[in-house]
């Protein structure tokens, strides 16, 4: 069974999904920064602050995905046929 997180990233069991959650909040918590990993514009993620992105872990990475590019990285990411957190196929 496939789950989907809040951005609608695939994930192949209830643990990845839980471990994909934990990951986003800690990288929200420690305000980090980056860039889009669609339009290249720098972000901040926050959990407290003014956060200008959403976090999905992707490929063993970051993927910071900006607020103008939300539709495009969750329609991205619903074809993506790959858990997020194991990259195990679904």
């Amino acid at each position: 069974m496939v789950m989907r997180g809040g951005f609608g990233e695939p994930y192949c069991s209830q643990e990845c999904y839980d471990n994909g959650g934990k990951y986003a909040s800690a990288v929200m918590l420690k305000n980090q920064t980056g860039v889009c990993g669609f339009c290249q514009k720098p972000v901040q993620a926050s959990m407290y602050g003014a956060s200008t992105c959403a976090i999905v872990p992707y490929e063993g990475v970051n993927l910071f995905i900006c607020n103008s590019c939300s539709a495009k990285g969750k329609a991205y990411l619903r074809d993506y046929r790959k858990c997020c957190k194991c990259q195990k196929s679904v």
